[in-house]
């Protein structure tokens, strides 16, 4: 009896053999290209300290999906919402510290074509003034900065946009407030404005230059989103994600020097691989403190594709000072976007970010620059608290109304679902 003959493998299975081996190496490539720009993502220390509610939107006299506060004299707390109030577009309210309470001061307008929600920025003085911006009437393509007393019921309008023209606040030193305007339409080239508050006059800063590449039906936005003083009169701005400067779009930091000149100072690289790259992209807002230094936060970008925590040095010397992490099997405790940005009294940098966290609803971050130390204090939870209220979800703005005492709003969430005006105590963080 022959031995028995062993089969050879056919020609088709070393084919299919070989094409397995190359699209496994193919995704091994690929997954090394994901993470070769992730850098390994230091411990998050979550501290989670007790959250304070103290005031929940989403009724029809406050208004729903507070976007921006301000501290005022005697420590009373001014909101703005951006839906709801008896014109539907929007409530300025006022917390009062030393009652406890919250009540409705001033509904917004809204105007036609331009939508309906007022832009995010308040500004307070210390006589009592608080500082905003709406629409002329309720069917206007033009907007207004307004000035509102404490105790009054109207407003004194103090500058008007030219048509279709959105005013934004943007940023406030001593006394000037520092607005953006932007022409929806595109035709007309955004432009910073100054207002002054001791002689109440008001002049364009600087004009920048028409978007060099814009598709029909493409929203604009604002040229600036936030600017800051720095030291020896210079000003520090964000260009979020057009490109009025001729880059690619993700976003720069330019500096205006006291004359009105404009330097760029720092253009976020491209994003690739998963929407990251090395620096962040589309910054947000930026924050100084009394050394002159520059910290800001990007929505996006970093070696996790959720926004970076960077800062700039009186020397102009940008830094990366932490990445927001990739989130992995929909979790994320470091935060997600940041939204907002803030430097304490004693130098301290505290943000907030809108997503992640242990329930994803959101997250309070803290970052201490003489140790470099990235902490999380709060996480926002998902249930309702033993007070029996929720904490509210999407941290938005963030303010420091004692040294110690750090406020805030959520868009979402609360009692009735429109957001929630929080209260935390950071003593004891350095």
């Amino acid at each position: 009896m022959s031995p028995p003959v062993k089969s050879q493998p056919s020609r088709s299975a070393l084919v299919s053999a070989i094409l397995y081996l190359s699209v496994a190496a193919i995704i091994a490539v690929a997954l090394m290209m994901r993470y070769r720009h992730e850098k390994p993502s230091s411990p998050v220390i979550v501290h989670n300290l007790p959250l304070q509610i103290l005031a929940n939107f989403g009724h029809a006299s406050l208004g729903s999906m507070p976007s921006s506060l301000a501290v005022g004299k005697q420590g009373d707390i001014y909101i703005l919402t951006v839906t709801g109030g008896p014109r539907g577009n929007g409530m300025l309210s006022k917390y009062s510290e030393q009652t406890g309470k919250i009540a409705p001061l001033l509904p917004l307008c809204g105007g036609i074509g331009l939508g309906n929600a007022p832009p995010s920025n308040l500004v307070t003085d210390r006589h009592g003034f608080v500082y905003a911006t709406q629409f002329t009437n309720q069917n206007s393509s033009t907007m207004e900065l307004v000035s509102l007393f404490s105790r009054q019921t109207g407003t004194t309008p103090l500058i008007t946009s030219s048509k279709n023209e959105i005013l934004t606040i943007v940023g406030h030193h001593k006394n000037i407030i520092y607005l953006s305007g932007s022409d929806v339409n595109g035709t007309q080239p955004p432009r910073l404005l100054q207002y002054n508050l001791s002689n109440h006059s008001h002049s364009t800063l600087y004009t920048f230059a028409k978007p060099v590449t814009r598709q029909p039906g493409e929203s604009i936005g604002s040229s600036c989103s936030s600017l800051v003083s720095a030291k020896r009169g210079w000003l520090y701005g964000v260009d979020s994600d057009t490109n009025f400067h001729g880059y690619e779009g993700f976003g720069d930091v330019f500096k205006i020097s006291p004359k009105g000149s404009l330097t760029i100072d720092h253009v976020f690289s491209k994003l690739r691989y998963f929407l990251r790259n090395k620096d962040g992209a589309n910054p947000v807002q930026l924050a100084s403190d009394s050394n002159g230094n520059i910290y800001g936060i990007t929505a996006r970008g970093g070696s996790g594709g959720n926004g970076v925590l960077f800062s700039i040095t009186p020397e102009d010397t940008f830094t990366v000072l932490h990445n927001f992490s990739a989130t992995r099997n929909g979790k994320n405790r470091s935060g997600v976007h940041p939204t907002c940005i803030v430097v304490s009294p004693n130098g301290d940098v505290f943000g907030a970010a809108d997503l992640g966290g242990l329930h994803q609803n959101g997250a309070i971050f803290c970052y201490l620059p003489h140790s470099h130390l990235f902490e999380v204090i709060h996480e926002f939870a998902s249930a309702k608290q033993t007070t029996g209220q929720q904490e509210g979800a999407q941290p938005l703005a963030l303010a420091f109304n004692t040294p110690d005492t750090l406020i805030g709003v959520t868009q979402f969430g609360g009692n009735f679902g429109g957001g929630t005006l929080f209260k935390l105590n950071v003593h004891g963080i350095h």
